[in-house]
């Protein structure tokens, strides 16, 4: 480039600022200033009507007064925005987040210069991901598993029917009068109160089921109590407070007979039938779990064998939505501000779990790239008509709010890394198979012809 910036060329220098983390500094010769300024001037002229003038003969010079600051806006942003992405095109640099400009000098007449600071994605290379050896888990269901659901169907099938008197383990109904020390009473009718247990929702009162146990319809009991830390109303916790609960009656559960009938309720016709069916979902939940279980596995462990440097910028972001998670949660166990904070400083381990889960999202991306994994618009459409199903929402409105507020990108990257844990588990060597997973492996291969058509995982090595 010559002293007076009149050169044809553009002069771009990049320099490394820290890890995954360049400035780009770019000099834009006065000649291409001055054509990008032209063409815009021109194309106000073609459409601005000023009185005096006819409709495309405006002088620049009056253009000049009118729009010269609006002009040297739009030039100088869409040159500088067009140029720093070319830049990145051609020296394949994938940015993360968006880019900082500063030093920006513009001037009509003089070379065009800026610098940008940017953070791009980490440059790693990948370890062996193909072939890993896994230990499967059982996920065999015994008779007994299923006895226990089914058990867990009936107590939810349970009905609530009037009982003679208070029993221990049946419940009393009551309404309930909570009067802190100071402050307006809160009144809940139709409380069930299991006897045996003191307590009324999250307050423990002490005495109260042996109370029940000697109560009749219509007594009326009274506690003087302390208010839990995390009762949810701020002002009440750890306050005193008096409980009054006047008993309307007692309860007890009736279970359902374990028969045909009871299948019924699930649609089915039979009890036999209806064990099947819950066997055959334990089977799936397990199977599921232990496939997840495996997919985590074979992450952390190419994660483990990973050397990677992180952008600053997008593990501190993540860190601290760790620590807003934190502070969520630790605000809803009832801790204060002070608690609170003293807690997320002193925690180590957030900036360590920030770049853990930063290093599984980029190296899933890029086995992603290399195994050419991609989600197609039907598979997000099926994903989002799950979502919407999941939600009892239509599936309309569940599209137009992933794209009004740029949620597709996320849903897509999500779906992709779900697909690469996936590849990871189909090409591990998977050892210590159970029954249940050797019979399914038996019976697929009789449906297919024999033993080509057993589903046998891939082990392929490195590329």
């Amino acid at each position: 480039m010559s002293d007076n910036g009149n050169s044809a060329e553009t002069a771009v220098e990049i320099v490394d600022e820290g890890p995954c983390r360049k400035r780009i500094r770019t000099q834009i010769p006065a000649t291409l200033v001055d054509t990008e300024v032209g063409k815009s001037y021109q194309q106000i002229g073609k459409n601005v009507q000023i009185p005096g003038f006819r409709k495309g003969r405006v002088p620049r010079s009056v253009l000049e007064r009118k729009f010269g600051e609006q002009v040297v806006n739009d030039v100088r942003d869409d040159m500088m925005h067009r140029t720093f992405e070319e830049e990145l095109e051609k020296q394949e640099l994938r940015m993360i987040g968006s880019p900082n400009f500063d030093k920006v000098e513009f001037t009509i007449g003089e070379p065009f210069v800026y610098e940008a600071v940017f953070d791009i994605v980490p440059s790693f290379e990948l370890p062996k991901y193909k072939g890993l050896e896994v230990e499967a888990e059982p996920t065999a269901v015994d008779d007994s598993d299923v006895d226990e659901e089914i058990e867990q169907l009936r107590e939810r099938s349970a009905e609530m029917v009037d009982s003679d008197g208070p029993v221990r383990e049946e419940f009393a109904e009551a309404s309930v009068v909570l009067t802190p020390a100071e402050g307006e009473p809160i009144n809940q009718d139709g409380v069930l109160l299991k006897i045996g247990d003191d307590s009324v929702d999250n307050i423990t009162v002490d005495g109260l089921s042996d109370a029940l146990l000697g109560a009749s319809s219509g007594d009326e009991l009274s506690f003087d109590i302390e208010m839990p830390a995390d009762f949810p109303v701020a002002d009440l916790q750890g306050a005193k407070a008096t409980l009054k609960v006047d008993v309307t009656g007692f309860k007890r559960r009736e279970m359902p007979e374990l028969d045909d009938e009871f299948a019924g309720r699930f649609k089915m016709e039979t009890l036999d039938g209806l064990r099947s069916e819950v066997r055959k979902g334990i089977e799936n939940r397990r199977r599921t779990h232990e496939e997840n279980r495996q997919e985590e596995l074979l992450v952390e462990r190419v994660v483990d064998a990973t050397d990677m440097e992180l952008p600053e910028s997008i593990l501190d972001s993540r860190k601290r939505e760790l620590a807003q998670d934190l502070r969520s949660r630790l605000g809803r166990e009832g801790k204060s501000e002070e608690e609170i904070d003293s807690i997320i400083e002193a925690d180590a381990s957030l900036k360590e779990e920030a770049s853990r889960d930063l290093k599984k999202i980029f190296v899933l991306e890029k086995i992603a790239d290399k195994e050419v994994i991609l989600v197609t618009e039907d598979e997000i459409l099926r994903r989002m008509a799950e979502i919407a199903a999941a939600m009892g929402r239509d599936l309309g409105e569940i599209v137009e709010e992933y794209r009004s507020r740029n949620m597709l990108p996320e849903l897509r990257a999500g779906m992709i890394r779900e697909k690469v844990r996936a590849t990871l588990r189909k090409k591990a060597k998977i050892t210590g198979e159970d029954k249940l997973a050797i019979a399914e492996k038996v019976d697929t291969a009789e449906k297919s012809g024999g033993e080509n058509g057993a589903d046998k995982p891939q082990t392929e090595g490195d590329e």
